[in-house]
């Protein structure tokens, strides 16, 4: 396996474990908590990241069962609209963007539930980034479930989630300091 997936399953490996750490020293009702200042509660942040990630792992696993296996392992290398798409995700949008309306996240979460999940689908993309060994990360293409006419590789789809979990967790992390929490996460690379 390249260095470019299995740093992409180190990423996933340590979401699970960050997620799982900072939430074992909250309830619900932390979980649940609204601060002023925060776009969503900490259980909204991890619970968006799970409904774009399920939905997500679901048309990786159609591309890969409708793709014939290569030899060809080039490195992945955005394309241009892959490079904004990347700075969106990550919350650095040079201009207004909304969250589609299917990955708004629900009200309330129950955390020991949203945290199992989290785990159930980072494994899952794990056995995507394992499964993706016999493809070109350059030429497998995935659409979108907010918008099917919005493709991109294989290799955008695997860096733009670990971009994503990355700014949502921190965004649950400020969440937390705002409410006065004490548990830091470690840095997600």
């Amino acid at each position: 396996m390249d260095d470019q997936r299995r740093g992409w399953i180190e990423a996933y490996r340590e979401s699970i474990v960050n997620v799982s750490n900072f939430a074992s020293h909250l309830d619900d009702e932390i979980w649940n908590r609204k601060a002023k200042r925060a776009h969503w509660t900490i259980g909204q942040s991890i619970g968006h990241i799970n409904r774009s990630n399920g939905m997500l792992i679901r048309a990786i696993e159609l591309a890969l069962e409708n793709e014939t296996p290569v030899d060809d392992q080039s490195t992945w290398k955005p394309r241009l609209l892959e490079k904004l798409f990347l700075v969106i995700v990550g919350g650095k949008r040079p201009f207004p963007v909304p969250v589609p309306p299917i990955f708004e996240p629900d009200t309330n979460y129950d955390l020991k539930a949203t945290v199992a999940e989290f785990k159930e689908i980072h494994e899952s993309m794990i056995k995507c980034v394992e499964a993706s060994s016999k493809f070109n990360l350059n030429k497998v293409t995935v659409a979108s479930a907010a918008q099917q006419k919005m493709t991109f590789t294989l290799g955008c789809w695997f860096e733009s989630t670990r971009i994503h979990d990355a700014y949502h967790i921190q965004q649950a992390q400020e969440t937390l300091d705002e409410l006065n929490g004490v548990p830091k996460l470690a840095a997600i690379h």
